[in-house]
Parts: C-alpha cells; structure tokens; sequence
C-alpha cells in the first residue's frame, strides 16, 4: 500500500508542468483506503504570484459538489473573484461562497446541468481567466494529456453508483 502511494505521488510530482511560463498545474486524484476516489481535480500555481487555485469534484450526500478556491496572502473579503472560461463563468453558476484568511471558497452543485463537465473540459482545452479585482490571469491553453486523462479518469470513477451516487 504504501509504495503504491509513493508511486502515485511521483507521478504527480513528474506530470507538474509549468504551463505558459506562469502556472503549474497538476491533478488532484484522492482515494479512500479502498482506492475509490473521493476528490477529483486541477490545481494550478503560480509561485511568483503566490497564487493557488483549485477547482474540484467530490460528493457530498449522493451529490456531485464543484468548488472553486483560490488563496494568495493579499485576499481580502471585499475582493471581486472569477474564473472564466469560454462559456463559464463562476460568478453565474457559483451561488455559496465564503471568504477565509487569504482564501476565497465557492461551490455550486452543477450535476444537473452540463456546466460542471463544460467548466473541466473549457479549462483543459482551452484556458481560462482567473480575475482578482481588476487583475487577471491567463490560465494556460491545452492541459498535457496526462494532466487531463488523470482528472478524467478520476471524475469517471468519481460517478459510479458503488461510489455513493443514486
């Protein structure tokens, strides 16, 4: 068990990458001791702008739950937050958020609509834009594969009606 963990966290580690000069994304892929997936995700970093953002999937009373968090040591509760994508925009879709010490929290329940699957795949394709106030952030185009395939597969398992979901 626990070189399967130490495999897993090195594949992790060697599919970082550091997309558009700015960003490092990798896959959140969380497993319960029976290796079900429990959290399913991108995180994406931007060190020099102190900048992280994820966004993902878990369930939560047979419901597929999105969140969206972005921490930076300069947050403030009066601030603006958005990620956009081609067609997404989590000020529409993201209706329970919360302000914690330098993190910004969202999450909406978008298993009955499209978004949620259109909001991964938009990020994966084609980028997005994180805006902080009137700051924004070019997330990077076109994820590697291995970044994307680690998601998907996750989110898949994710889904399944052994894993809780009716």
């Amino acid at each position: 068990m626990r070189n399967s963990y130490i495999f897993f966290l090195l594949v992790l580690y060697t599919s970082l990458i550091n997309a558009s000069g700015f960003w490092s994304v990798v896959p959140i892929v969380i497993v319960d001791s029976l290796k079900n997936p429990i959290k399913c995700g991108y995180r994406y970093e931007s060190p020099g702008e102190e900048i992280v953002l994820k966004l993902e999937k878990y369930v939560v009373n047979h419901h597929v739950i999105t969140s969206f968090s972005v921490k930076n040591p300069n947050i403030k509760k009066t601030d603006l937050i958005r990620l956009q994508t081609k067609s997404f925009d989590t000020k529409k879709n993201f209706k329970n958020h919360k302000h914690k010490k330098n993190e910004y929290i969202a999450t909406a329940n978008l298993e009955k609509s499209n978004e949620g699957g259109k909001l991964f795949y938009e990020l994966a394709i084609f980028g997005g834009m994180l805006k902080i106030n009137d700051i924004e952030y070019k997330l990077p185009l076109k994820l590697p594969r291995e970044i994307s395939a680690l998601y998907l597969n996750c989110a898949g398992d994710l889904i399944r009606p052994e894993n809780e979901i009716h």
